[in-house]
């Protein structure tokens, strides 16, 4: 739903990705003007900040910009709005000082974060976490992101780092992970993990629809694909999916007993599962913790912004910040 006015003007969100490029224009009320997508050009470092730009500026439409959040997949060095790392995304990204090029192009100020920090403060002013003071985001996808709000604010941490939630060992002899360690919930519960899980099913020879759904060929398995066959009842894809429900759980339980959210909100792509894989983590933080969870109850609930959220939040990081509210970011140099 969008708004037809632009009352003064807009503020923009940017969600680089490895493959697309998505934007929002919030008006200065915090509704939605309008949003786009575009392709992620392989050309490096140039031609994907000129695409962001040239997205932005359509976006906008002409409306006023009076500021722009910017989310990556990656490090980043929030008071100085340098991309430190960015796998996935074409070109060499270490310090980029990707808020002065966006901001010079646009012509005016930016911020950057993390697209897991974005997605999750999206989420607060816009999606599952309307309302809540206290909650945890898991978005699960190629990898896993999210963020952590405690007290109605988005928890950055002492260098605007905190949330890594993927990053929380769930196995000590667990798979290497992309960073370089093991045992990850990225390692083990991402989408990667569960297609793997997949394709070694239909390479041994196992009795399970996904041969019929792929065709044979493996390499057309996705996680919505082994979603979609588990929820015909097939048992293989079933036990996989659970399984992936199960480290999830054991994740988001570790969260739980440290943080004390009243919610947990899972979100990317794998959270297209529906209530088959929120099922299976309640069952499992009821295993698990179950002796915490009679004392501080925890809803687990699906996302709501979906792929639109890093941009949706990233522009309302930028709305927040020009409004003067951000006592976070001051903390950093914003």
């Amino acid at each position: 739903m969008a708004e037809t006015a632009s009352a003064g003007g807009c503020h923009l969100g940017v969600d680089l990705g490895g493959t697309e490029i998505k934007a929002v224009a919030l008006s200065m009320s915090g509704g939605i003007l309008a949003q786009g997508r575009a392709s992620t050009p392989r050309t490096g470092v140039r031609a994907v900040i000129a695409a962001m730009h040239g997205l932005a500026a359509r976006v906008a439409g002409g409306v006023p910009i009076q500021g722009a959040g910017v989310a990556v997949p990656g490090v980043v060095d929030m008071g100085r709005g340098l991309v430190k790392f960015l796998p996935n995304v074409p070109g060499v990204w270490a310090n980029v000082p990707l808020v002065e090029e966006l901001g010079r192009l646009l012509g005016v100020g930016c911020v950057l974060l993390n697209d897991g920090r974005a997605a999750t403060y999206g989420e607060l002013c816009l999606g599952a976490g309307r309302g809540c003071r206290d909650f945890v985001l898991l978005a699960v996808g190629t990898g896993i992101g999210g963020g952590v709000v405690v007290d109605g604010e988005l928890l950055l941490g002492s260098g605007g780092h905190a949330g890594e939630v993927g990053h929380q060992v769930i196995d000590m002899h667990g798979p290497r992970c992309a960073c370089g360690g093991w045992g990850c919930a990225e390692s083990l519960a991402s989408g990667p993990a569960l297609v793997a899980a997949a394709v070694r099913a239909v390479v041994q020879g196992m009795d399970t629809g996904l041969h019929a759904a792929c065709g044979g060929d493996v390499g057309r398995i996705t996680p919505s694909l082994v979603a979609e066959v588990a929820g015909a009842g097939d048992p293989v894809a079933s036990e996989l999916l659970e399984e992936v429900a199960h480290r999830l759980g054991t994740a988001v339980g570790n969260l739980v007993v440290v943080l004390n959210p009243e919610r947990v909100v899972i979100g990317g792509g794998l959270s297209l599962a529906g209530e088959r894989l929120l099922t299976g983590i309640r069952s499992t933080m009821a295993e698990r913790i179950g002796w915490y969870l009679r004392h501080a109850p925890v809803e687990v609930v699906a996302a709501e912004l979906g792929v639109n959220a890093g941009a949706l939040g990233a522009a309302a990081w930028a709305r927040r910040l020009a409004v003067g509210r951000s006592a976070l970011g001051e903390g950093l140099g914003l």
